[in-house]
Order: C-alpha cells, then structure tokens, then sequence
C-alpha cells in the first residue's frame, strides 16, 4: 500500500463501498456523465481500464469532477 492510499483512505473506501466497477471508456465524452451517474448511485469511485485511447483523458475528466 503507498504512502498516498494510506492518507487518502483508499483500502477503507473501497472496504466500506464494497465494490469498485471496471469501466472502459471510448469517448472521453462518456466520462464525466458515468462518473456522477456512478456516484449518485453511491459508487464514488471506478477503475477505468486502459484498453482505449481515451482511457487518460476520460481518468482526468472523472477526476477533475
């Protein structure tokens, strides 16, 4: 675990979350519009897979939220 996870919270977030969703994103579009819609639905945070071209710029969009 880094330093950055054990200050932030992380490993308790996801413990208390109980799920992290795996997304992959083909438009950087899609990004900011699935992060609220994941996070009204009580799910504030998502692991974006790096299969696209967009993957970087849609975790910068999503993080930026």
């Amino acid at each position: 675990m880094t330093e950055y996870m054990r200050q932030d919270g992380f490993h308790e977030n996801v413990e208390r979350i109980g799920v992290v969703p795996v997304v992959v994103l083909e438009k950087v579009g899609d990004a900011v519009p699935l992060g609220n819609a994941l996070s009204r639905g009580g799910l504030p945070a998502a692991e974006v897979t790096f299969r696209t071209s967009a993957a970087a710029q849609a975790v910068r969009e999503i993080r930026d939220l």
